[in-house]
């Protein structure tokens, strides 16, 4: 893969994600974003502690698809050092060589997000909002376009990975997390978090950042709709049970936590009609956000 995204010549995606990103940066309340992102860390470190008894401090870490903003990434590097990957090319300065390789490697779609969010300042206030809540400047972390499915680290060079809202986009998830675990030290903890296929907005399709209801709900698993929902992602569309068995499989010892950020409300919409067109899938499948897996690399 060159990249997750998936525009597949569709131009009104430009269109829609400028538009996505122009609403964020005037509605996006920063200071909230930045809490949200040091309260889903502190969540993950205690949930390491209490399950292994292991303490993310002075580690070195790794970061599976860290994203153009990094906000993971500085949140734990605040206390560990961090190396981070992703497929995108992931800017750090405003120069024309640089959005030049954005655009050749990242492609059209992709640059356009980059430079409107970049030119509303997103970006910008987004960091000083995180290094607010921080204590003090953000550290960027070592950042290589690399593909989760070959990692060009040697054995056992890392303390711990973490990665959210991105397994959900690697075709071949049982590699990746065998990478992982030969990455990882021995007794090292892996923390996952992909965004369930089958939830609400599974499918990825960007109307629904601004508004959920812009689709039927759950339009993705219901096949009269199914041609209404254009993802701008690649997606590999696997199940809650796909990720439990994997992960079972590649690291033995796992915990799974399932969080649904109040999307159990939905259920409560649906006629029975359209309860029965869902019914292949469980109430947790379809209120189940975030998927957690939390793994410790056996001796």
């Amino acid at each position: 893969m060159r990249t997750y995204q998936d525009t597949r010549g569709r131009r009104w995606h430009l269109i829609q994600e400028g538009y996505a990103s122009l609403y964020l940066a005037l509605h996006r309340d920063t200071r909230a974003y930045a809490e949200e992102i040091v309260k889903r860390r502190d969540l993950a470190l205690s949930r390491i502690r209490e399950t292994f008894g292991t303490v993310w401090e002075g580690c070195e870490l790794l970061e599976i698809g860290c994203g153009q903003h990094c906000p993971s990434s500085f949140a734990f590097g605040a206390k560990n050092s961090v190396t981070a990957i992703d497929l995108d090319v992931v800017p750090r300065l405003r120069h024309p060589l640089t959005y030049a390789e954005l655009l050749r490697t990242n492609g059209l779609y992709r640059c356009v997000k980059t430079i409107i969010r970049q030119a509303l300042g997103v970006d910008r206030r987004e960091r000083r909002a995180l290094a607010d809540m921080l204590g003090g400047s953000v550290n960027w972390p070592r950042v290589y376009r690399m593909d989760a499915q070959g990692l060009a680290f040697d054995d056992a060079t890392f303390d711990g990975a973490f990665s959210f809202a991105t397994f959900e986009h690697i075709p071949d998830v049982r590699r990746a997390m065998q990478e992982l675990r030969r990455v990882v030290k021995p007794g090292g903890t892996i923390y996952i978090v992909p965004e369930l296929f089958t939830c609400v907005t599974g499918c990825h399709d960007p109307r629904l950042w601004t508004n959920v209801r812009s689709l039927p709900l759950w339009a993705h698993l219901r096949p009269a709709y199914a041609g209404l929902v254009r993802p701008n992602v690649y997606i590999n569309r696997l199940r809650m049970g796909d990720y439990q068995s994997l992960a079972r499989e590649v690291f033995g010892d796992v915990q799974f936590y399932f969080e649904e950020h109040g999307t159990r409300r939905f259920l409560d919409e649906l006629t029975p009609k359209e309860r029965a067109e869902l019914a292949g899938y469980s109430d947790c499948e379809l209120c189940t956000q975030d998927l957690v897996i939390l793994a410790q690399v056996p001796y």
